[in-house]
């Protein structure tokens, strides 16, 4: 609806409202009404009735007396009464109209056009006071808008921060890497070593040095510690088997108990070994192994009651050595990791490396009597590491 359709409404409601007043006040001209004039300037008010009816003539005006009285009204009738002919509001002087009775209220006077004018004059005043706040609320609305876009540029941009600056997965891996790498060279635990985790760490740093400094170090490494490391391509472990296959039995599996399925790989085990030098082992050989270690393990279950912690714990580690050994056996290529063919009667840890590299093996676990040997080719690699850095360094 348009502000002037709302403003011309706004007025003839004004209109309307004057009319009934004025028509009111027509007809209440025969009776006055009573007002309020000051009595005394301590605030007392003096109300007049109808100067007509006797019966509601109003009382003298109380003067204040003693500590409270004050100076003397100059309005007030000395003789008492209702009669003020001095006041400039008394009948002969009334600018209210000639009614002898009618004074005005004790305060402020409105006539009914004044306030027509007024009331027209605040809703105008409301109107420009309401289109005021639309346009704040909308200036408000947008404000909210534009800080929701900049929250969100914030958003993307600490995003974008956060992605560039995050590490991925093979960041946090590389990490991971070279955290175990030091480890591996700084005196590792025992174990880390015989299990061969060590010395694999090392190897790969080696091989990231190496690859930017092709000087490689003279270290050689004694053939008796060759004899006794196990290489593997990742599955299994041929340790057992390095001895031309007699295995040497734990305690706890030399019992009766396991005497037939100890007997049967003691026979199969040596024959196994020489086909895998001269070709490929035998499926069914292998599988009748398979099946005598697997009879072990049941009857080292049922007799768990009967063994020490340490008895069980020598006795199962035996068995899951002797199930990798069968995995290499399993493999066309069993022969050269029973006996890896090293090149040359010295062999350094560069011809070592290089074996390994072309053959794609790992160290396996040690086994029992192959500890010594693990620490000594720890010392080796952990020296050949610290000399092809230390080459790398001086620029050779």
């Amino acid at each position: 609806m348009p502000t002037s359709f709302k403003l011309g409404a706004f007025l003839a409601a004004g209109a309307v409202i004057l009319s009934a007043s004025t028509s009111r006040s027509q007809t209440s001209t025969g009776t006055n009404t009573p007002g309020f004039i000051p009595s005394g300037i301590t605030g007392q008010a003096q109300s007049f009735g109808n100067a007509n009816a006797g019966a509601n003539a109003a009382l003298p005006p109380i003067a204040p007396s003693g500590a409270y009285a004050g100076p003397a009204n100059p309005y007030t009738n000395p003789a008492g009464g209702n009669s003020i002919t001095t006041t400039p509001y008394g009948p002969n002087n009334n600018m209210y109209g000639n009614n002898p009775g009618y004074y005005p209220p004790y305060g402020y006077y409105e006539s009914d056009i004044g306030g027509y004018l007024r009331g027209t004059a605040d809703i105008i005043t409301a109107q420009g006071t309401w289109f005021k706040d639309v346009q704040n609320a909308l200036t408000l609305k947008e404000k909210f808008k534009q800080e929701q876009l900049a929250t969100r540029r914030k958003k993307l941009e600490e995003y974008l921060y956060e992605r560039e600056r995050t590490p991925t997965q093979e960041d946090e891996r590389q990490r991971q890497l070279q955290v175990q790498i030091s480890r591996s060279l700084n005196d590792p635990p025992t174990s880390e070593i015989w299990s061969g985790q060590a010395l694999n760490n090392i190897i790969a740093d080696i091989r990231k040095v190496e690859e930017k400094n092709p000087n490689r170090p003279s270290i050689n490494i004694d053939d008796d510690v060759l004899r006794h490391i196990n290489l593997s391509p990742g599955i299994g472990n041929p340790g057992l088997l390095r001895n031309e296959g007699r295995l040497h039995w734990p305690l706890t599996l030399q019992g009766d108990d396991f005497k037939s399925q100890r007997e049967l790989l003691n026979s199969l085990a040596p024959e196994a070994v020489r086909q895998a030098v001269n070709g490929r082992v035998d499926p069914g050989s292998l599988r009748d192994m398979v099946d005598s270690v697997a009879k072990m393990r049941q009857t080292l279950a049922a007799s768990i009651k009967d063994l020490s912690p340490n008895q069980f714990i020598e006795a199962n580690r035996f068995l899951s050595q002797l199930d990798d050994a069968l995995k290499i056996l399993g493999r066309p290529d069993a022969g050269d990791l029973i006996r890896p063919q090293l090149a040359g009667k010295s062999t350094s840890v560069a011809d070592l490396l290089k074996y390994m590299g072309d053959k794609g093996l790992v160290f396996a676990p040690a086994v029992t009597g192959d500890e010594s040997a693990y620490a000594a080719i720890h010392r080796a690699l952990v020296a050949y590491d610290n000399e092809v850095k230390g080459n790398q360094s001086s620029g050779r």
